[in-house]
């Protein structure tokens, strides 16, 4: 990473490390991830993809070591001094299995906005249905806001997350696999949603399907054991790789 922070980046590392006690599950990893992209993360299960991005919002502060930097929007995110509650507001984050609250639609997305201190009614309505209308889910769902979001589909409740996620105007979204529990219909209308969001916000997802990969990437990073293998764009890695591990990946030869 060069020492000048870039404004086409909204993130940046430098030599970061990772480890669970004493072990080392991410290793020097520098990397520039720019602005209005969805930058996928792939490679084998245990390769450090979840604990980078898992890293970007501190998640794992209680249990993890970092070294090296964490550069977000020209902020390093591990001083001392950064309010950790801020940086997650701006930086949303999307797990693996849809974790919607046992509450109503409406209520899923308007508790969060009013635990981060809004409070007119009708600022709060507003906002849920502009969240809901960018994931595509409004007209599924405006009849019946006070239904409960455990009743929605798995495919629903994931757009209901990310939906939940942006209210709050991060600058960064954070997903991880979030079609891995869809059926082949959920996951298209998904991967609709995630490119019609790198409009507005930065995207990066980690995900085990190539063909989705190469589907929605605008760039691709190659993790393996813990390592960044090689880093480029879409077209790069998928027809041009440089490094033959890269390669074997991409084409199915191990994984």
């Amino acid at each position: 990473m060069s020492n000048n922070l870039d404004t086409s980046y909204i993130l940046q590392t430098s030599e970061l490390s990772v480890s669970y006690g004493k072990t080392k599950v991410l290793k020097d990893i520098s990397i520039d991830i720019y602005q209005n992209k969805i930058t996928s993360l792939i490679g084998c299960s245990g390769s450090g993809k979840t604990t980078f991005l898992r890293s970007i919002n501190r998640i794992d502060d209680n249990i993890t070591t970092v070294s090296g930097k964490i550069y977000f929007a020209g902020l390093e995110i591990n001083n001392p001094k950064i309010n950790v509650y801020e940086l997650r507001k701006n930086v949303g984050m999307v797990f693996q299995q849809p974790n919607v609250f046992a509450k109503s639609i409406y209520e899923n997305i308007a508790y969060a906005l009013r635990y981060h201190g809004m409070s007119d009614k009708d600022e709060v309505y507003e906002t849920v249905e502009k969240s809901l209308k960018q994931t595509s889910l409004w007209d599924e769902v405006k009849n019946n806001l006070a239904k409960c979001a455990l009743e929605l589909s798995g495919g629903q409740q994931q757009r209901l997350c990310i939906s939940r996620a942006i209210a709050l105007k991060p600058k960064l979204l954070l997903l991880d696999e979030p079609t891995s529990a869809l059926d082949p219909i959920a996951t298209a209308k998904l991967e609709e949603t995630i490119k019609d969001l790198k409009e507005k916000y930065s995207i990066i997802m980690v995900t085990h399907n190539m063909q989705q990969a190469r589907r929605v990437s605008d760039y691709i990073a190659f993790f393996n054991m813990g390592s960044l293998i090689e880093y480029g764009s879409v077209d790069d890695i998928f027809l041009r790789p440089q490094i033959s591990i890269t390669k074997n990946y991409v084409s199915g030869k191990f994984g």
